[in-house]
């Protein structure tokens, strides 16, 4: 029942009426009408809804339009009495439940809500009942008349106020007629004519503005005409009489005669100007209020703040209390202290009568991960004591960081509702993710989400990540389709469902040219990536270099890659050559193949003829080769060291030629040109073919271009006239031409470097 109650929302709208507009500020407690105080201002606006901490009742109706209810939808009225008589809701709530039982204009509903309102000691009880005659769709029963004529007698604020304006409703009953009598007859006690005037405000017709207007005469009551002032003032929305019944029989004088359609429309019309005036001067009170307590409180020590904020929270102004919650916060992100005593204090706050304030207790509870806070919520959403959807969607953000098995059911039944099912979802993933459902819950929460998925809409992403922790193999196909789907938000939480589940990596590898799936796939990569075809589309995955984030992701998920047991030495060196290819960082695949090795040392200590060992040689000079494209000749004459080649470890002639020309561009990285052309000779003298002449060629051609680039243009022409002299006659042409555009390039460094020299002298 609760959770229709929550989607549906307990209260029947209001009417656009102009009884509606003239009621904007129903619920003025009459005391502060005597009392020019701060607070007094302040209780007034808030009274009256003019902040978000509180709201009027045609308010709150209109704010809840998205989950209304109807008694249709609920089985039986003993529900909805249950509802309205539990004091685990608030007064806006409960009044919500006496609004619905109003509109049913049943005899027996009527029946029980008069003996509730007459003989019932809660208080809060019988305000809902008597703000719902007020405010209800319906017109409320005669039969209520005799019951609020006796207790307006009778009665004190807050309930007085309530009772005048539910009696404000009859204003064709006798009982106006009767009032009115009241208010003039100077028999009567002053406090009962007082009481009849509170009513009167509330008929706002000529009939009542006429009895008000006679009450201000010199020759009234003192107490009585200051009343009857107010109450004019009420009536009529008009403001600048003031106390003055010269003016306000001058205004009667020109009003009194207006056709009754003019008549309304000018009273209608008044009262807005002054709610608009009222809210206007409020609102500036109050945020000088707000601000003067701010600056109070930042002139205290540490030790005094924290007492303020304590003290703070226990205002009965919900103002004070939000300034307390958002000084809260203020100090968390300042790096002080907050103490278990204030903690607490905001714990507390998750059962003010006020939605805000709740709210923002359960916001500031996620921002401090309080274990507690999400225990209080656990505990208030189990005991169905929290209706407001703004609040409820701040409990399940706390519960879907800090997930409590207690509030698991309760959050179930907020699955069907469409306002709270994302933040339901949400909570639950969390909870699954913590492993605190149950089997037969997750099967229950599976049902429910596939019964709400609808080919036409995409789900919310929270969804999305719920079915992906308790779905099985259709589910999954399902989060399969949403990685191609148009809509990003959902995309995006398939493909981190599926980059954090243990489904093949295949399904995000083909969607990896997409680049809001691309980082979930390179993460998945380097997390669970094993195979060959895995790692190809890891190597071409890579994002721009701009991208300095993603980038170092997708260079870090390389080599996690390559230290996986089960992918192959080879394909680890077929992806650094592709990396080479791609004109990749030599630091890069120097880190890749390091990864690899090392792996392989491991295997071959545990066990000297690991199969892996014969991959150690194609990987030392693949490093040693990434090395010296890096210029680090020392590192890569390591490498090439240990790939001395014995009778034991012999090595193949392809090898063999890798080595010898690894050595030669090592002295070229060095500079000892003599060396390596030495070096060039022994290896050309044990088989001049032409892949040794095509790989030394390049080796001189790259230290002759290097040394161009760093301006050492003597250096690079003495390389370019070793190859040359090392070649011979028997030069390829294709690499007697690279040599003369080598040296095309070094005549225009080298004119460049002479016209900056002209320039200088």
């Amino acid at each position: 029942m609760f959770d229709r109650l929550v989607d549906l929302g307990f209260g029947a709208q209001l009417k656009a009426s102009d009884a509606t507009r003239l009621s904007v500020c129903p619920r003025t407690p009459w005391s502060h009408l005597t009392h020019g105080v701060v607070w007094a201002v302040a209780c007034l606006v808030l009274a009256c809804g003019l902040l978000p901490v509180s709201a009027t009742h045609a308010q709150n109706d209109a704010a809840d339009k998205a989950d209304a209810v109807t008694v249709s939808q609920i089985s039986a009225w003993d529900t909805l009495f249950d509802y309205l008589t539990d004091d685990r809701y608030d007064l806006t709530r409960r009044r919500k439940m006496a609004v619905i039982l109003l509109n049913e204009s049943a005899a027996e509903v009527d029946t029980r809500l008069m003996k509730l309102l007459n003989d019932s000691d809660e208080l809060a009880l019988r305000r809902a009942i008597a703000q719902g005659i007020a405010t209800a769709t319906a017109v409320p029963s005669d039969k209520f008349v005799p019951t609020l004529a006796a207790l307006l007698d009778k009665v004190s604020d807050p309930l007085l106020e309530d009772v005048a304006a539910a009696l404000g409703r009859f204003v064709s009953h006798p009982i106006a007629d009767e009032l009115r009598t009241k208010a003039l007859n100077e028999q009567v006690e002053t406090d009962l004519r007082i009481r009849a005037m509170r009513v009167l405000v509330y008929h706002h017709n000529k009939a009542a503005a006429g009895t008000l207007v006679q009450l201000i005469e010199p020759g009234q009551n003192a107490q009585v005409r200051d009343a009857a002032f107010d109450a004019l003032g009420l009536l009529t929305g008009v403001t600048e009489n003031q106390r003055q019944s010269v003016r306000w029989q001058r205004w009667w004088n020109e009003y009194k005669h207006l056709p009754d359609e003019q008549w309304y429309a000018r009273i209608i019309n008044n009262v807005e100007l002054r709610n608009q005036r009222l809210a206007a001067q409020s609102r500036a009170i109050l945020v000088r209020l707000v601000e003067t307590q701010r600056a109070l409180y930042l002139t205290m020590s540490d030790a005094e703040r924290l007492q303020a904020l304590e003290d703070m929270l226990e205002d009965s102004q919900p103002v004070i209390q939000l300034l307390a919650l958002d000084l809260t916060i203020a100090r968390r992100v300042a790096g002080k202290q907050i103490g278990p005593e204030l903690r607490q204090q905001v714990i507390e706050q998750l059962k003010d009568d006020t939605p805000t304030v709740r709210a923002k207790a359960a916001s500031i509870l996620l921002a401090l991960a309080d274990e507690n806070g999400a225990a209080a919520v656990a505990a208030l959403l189990k005991a169905d004591s929290e209706t407001d959807v703004t609040v409820l969607k701040s409990f399940l953000a706390l519960l879907a960081k800090m997930p409590q098995a207690e509030a698991i059911e309760s959050i179930l039944a907020f699955l069907p509702s469409t306002a709270l099912r994302s933040d339901a979802a949400g909570a639950l993933a969390a909870a699954a993710e913590k492993n605190l459902l149950e089997t037969v819950q997750k099967q229950r929460v599976a049902v429910q989400v596939r019964q709400q998925l609808r080919d036409d809409k995409p789900p919310a992403p929270q969804v999305v990540t719920l079915l992906s922790r308790v779905g099985n193999g259709e589910d999954w196909l399902r989060i399969k389709t949403w990685l191609a789907g148009e809509n990003e938000a959902v995309k995006v939480a398939a493909a981190r469902a599926w980059a954090d589940s243990t489904q093949p990596l295949a399904a995000l590898a083909a969607r990896a040219g997409d680049p809001v799936v691309r980082p979930f796939f390179i993460a998945a990569a380097g997390k669970r990536g094993k195979d060959e075809a895995t790692l190809t589309v890891l190597v071409a995955s890579e994002p721009p270099a701009d991208q300095t984030q993603p980038h170092a992701a997708w260079r870090e998920a390389l080599v996690a890659m390559a230290r996986q047991t089960d992918l192959p030495p080879a394909a680890v060196l077929t992806a650094e050559s592709s990396l080479a290819t791609r004109k990749a960082s030599p630091q890069l695949r120097n880190q890749v193949l390091t990864a690899v090795i090392d792996r392989v040392m491991t295997a071959l200590a545990a066990n000297p003829q690991s199969p892996l060992g014969t991959a150690l040689p194609d990987l030392l000079l693949a490093r040693a080769e990434a090395k010296l494209d890096g210029e680090d000749a020392k590192g890569a004459k390591t490498d090439l060291t240990r790939l001395a080649p014995t009778p034991e470890s012999p090595l193949t002639p392809v090898q063999a030629r890798r080595r010898s020309v690894g050595l030669v561009r090592v002295e070229l990285v060095d500079g000892k040109l003599d060396e390596a052309l030495a070096a060039s000779e022994r290896l050309l003298e044990q088989g001049r073919n032409e892949a040794a002449v095509n790989a030394l060629a390049a080796a001189f051609l790259n230290a002759a271009d290097a040394s161009i680039e760093d301006k050492q243009t003597a250096r690079a022409e003495q390389t370019l006239d070793g190859l040359t002299t090392l070649l011979g006659a028997t030069i390829p042409e294709s690499i007697a031409q690279q040599i003369r555009e080598a040296r095309a390039r070094l005549r225009a460094a080298a004119g460049e470097a002479k016209t900056s020299t002209d320039s200088n002298s």
